[in-house]
């Protein structure tokens, strides 16, 4: 009697699974035609039916539009018009970084799901999610997404059609505030003035640290926009985005965002980088980058540093699906990393949790020494801040801690000095090479039919060779043994122990690399010593060092 319950049981589950199964196919089918359906988007435009011209080894000119690869490493790319015509030049002057980036997305993609089943149930959901996202964007911002998607690839249709996966990816960065785990993001940025200067004057640090893979930041763009409305602006992005992240515009507002606590979306709305572009294109003061962030809903939680030439101030504008607080300075400085600074939001449990027990707290305590200590300011000072992979007291804390101000994973790091309205843009993940200037002033009015640098040589702050022969070499070679050996099936020789400790001898990550390569080959005795010597590090937070805790446990027991 119990068999036969039994299999009528299972045989119910099986069946009530495949209904399931058949039910999401369905709706998934019902989804995708409704999300990726090709807008009725008209694309005449004079450019339609011309290709850029090359001109030298390194310029394409379309039109009044242009882009170079600059002997720094740096994409330039300048695009001017309605937003239709805008889309469409970067496009064509674009597309193979646009296809390349698809390809970066893509192999992280199949990094963090290789299931074919779980990249399937993941696409489902997203297609869900994303259904109506395009009703959230404004019109020219989708009419400028499509005018690029125009130039995408096909390669990747199964992800869904180009301009749908060109609007989707806009919301990459509010997707990495819900994978923490992976370090996704956690940006610091600062602004500094009167007597925090050398001259008053003010200036802004800024290190962008999205992570998504060593290759996503290898093809940079510097973009100049000079929109049919709105304000002239430049900010630092990548193929087929947009968006900004770091940026500033002709009135000498900057725009940066950090990353928020991590909330679980619920539905899709108004990408961060697409409301900080709005406030870089249409806000020339303070007030009205404040009106424009009120005016928008986000699905996730951001804080957005403005800086105002014309008012001589910052803020921080801090924005959750539900709440709206603002963080005015105390002094002639105001910092921002990861967590919340207003009343409003700043006494809650969990952000009180977040400053205590995550990376956050620490790196915005060691961003105010070395702000203090700096005093007064330039803009190699600056560079210096962003550039510090120590910890508290210049203590070595492993190169690439999420802790230290330069993580060894900035996409970018820029500098800008409002009044003068100069950027300065680093030319490599690890910031010790140069710093290249670009004075908005002159880069506007370039006419562009030669193939020549627009940077502005004088400005640059040189490389710091130190760094580059020290912190960014060994981290380099961290990283390639650390790949080595979580790929090693058998036991870690003497001599390649020896050489992955000496690459980052203080890094809590060398020694749990090690404690869990040993746990792989029952090496208890071993992984147990790693794994102690872990926990005498600095973990990046209160979660890895449990984490290390309980495998250093694990491995006591074994060896009794």
């Amino acid at each position: 009697m119990f068999k036969k319950v039994l299999k009528y049981t299972l045989f119910s589950l099986l069946a009530l699974l495949l209904i399931i199964a058949i039910t999401l196919f369905v709706d998934y089918k019902i989804q995708w035609k409704k999300a990726y359906v090709n807008p009725d988007y008209s694309t005449s435009t004079t450019l339609d039916e011309i290709a850029p011209q090359k001109i030298g080894n390194n310029l394409k000119v379309l039109g009044n539009n242009w882009m170079r690869h600059s002997k720094s490493g740096l994409w330039e790319m300048y695009i001017e018009g309605e937003p239709m015509e805008r889309g469409i030049a970067a496009g064509k002057l674009s597309a193979d970084l646009i296809k390349s980036q698809e390809e970066v997305f893509v192999k992280q993609i199949n990094k963090f799901v290789p299931s074919e089943f779980y990249k399937s149930v993941l696409l489902y959901f997203m297609t869900r999610f994303n259904a109506n996202l395009y009703s959230r964007i404004s019109q020219e911002y989708l009419h400028e997404i499509y005018g690029i998607s125009q130039s995408a690839s096909n390669d990747f249709n199964e992800y869904g059609l180009p301009f749908h996966r060109i609007l989707n990816y806009h919301a990459a960065h509010d997707i990495g505030h819900t994978m923490q785990n992976y370090m996704l993001v956690g940006c610091s940025s600062f602004a500094a003035w009167d007597s925090f200067t050398n001259n008053g004057d003010m200036l802004v640090g800024r290190n962008f640290d999205f992570y998504f893979g060593d290759d996503f930041a290898q093809n940079r763009i510097v973009e100049f926009v000079k929109p049919s409305d709105g304000l002239k602006f430049a900010f630092i992005t990548w193929g087929g985005m947009i968006g900004v992240v770091s940026g500033m515009n002709e009135a000498g507002l900057t725009v940066s965002i950090n990353a928020g606590l991590p909330v679980l979306p619920t539905h899709s709305d108004v990408p961060v980088s697409l409301l900080a572009r709005e406030i870089l294109q249409y806000a020339s003061n303070i007030e009205e980058a404040i009106e424009i962030s009120k005016s928008r809903n986000l699905f996730v939680s951001e804080m957005f540093l403005i800086v105002s030439a014309k008012d001589r101030s910052a803020i921080i504008i801090e924005k959750t699906p539900d709440t709206f607080a603002l963080v005015y300075p105390d002094s002639a400085a105001i910092l921002c990393t990861n967590h919340y600074q207003s009343e409003l939001l700043g006494n809650t449990p969990e952000n009180k949790k977040a400053i205590a027990e995550n990376a956050t707290g620490y790196r915005f305590a060691r961003m105010q020494n070395l702000v203090n200590e700096k005093r007064p300011l330039s803009s190699q000072k600056v560079a210096d801040i962003m550039r510090n992979s120590r910890g508290n007291n210049e203590e070595n804390i492993g190169i690439g801690n999420e802790k230290a101000m330069n993580q060894m994973i900035a996409h970018h790091s820029v500098l800008f000095e409002p009044e003068n309205l100069i950027m300065w843009v680093s030319t490599e993940a690890g910031l010790g090479k140069e710093y290249v200037a670009y004075d908005l002033k002159t880069v506007f009015d370039l006419k562009m039919n030669e193939d020549r640098e627009i940077y502005s040589a004088a400005l640059t702050i040189p490389a710091d060779s130190v760094l580059l022969d020290g912190d960014i070499a060994n981290y380099r070679n961290f990283t390639s043994l650390a790949t080595t050996i979580k790929n090693l099936e058998t036991p870690i020789s003497d001599s390649l122990e020896r050489a992955f400790i000496k690459s980052n001898k203080n890094f809590y990550k060398t020694y749990s690399y090690l404690g869990k390569h040993y746990m792989s080959q029952k090496m208890w005795e071993k992984a147990e010593n790693s794994f102690r010597k872990a926990l005498e590090c600095v973990p990046n937070c209160a979660e890895t060092y449990k984490n290390i805790e309980e495998n250093y446990n694990i491995c006591l027991k074994k060896t009794k």
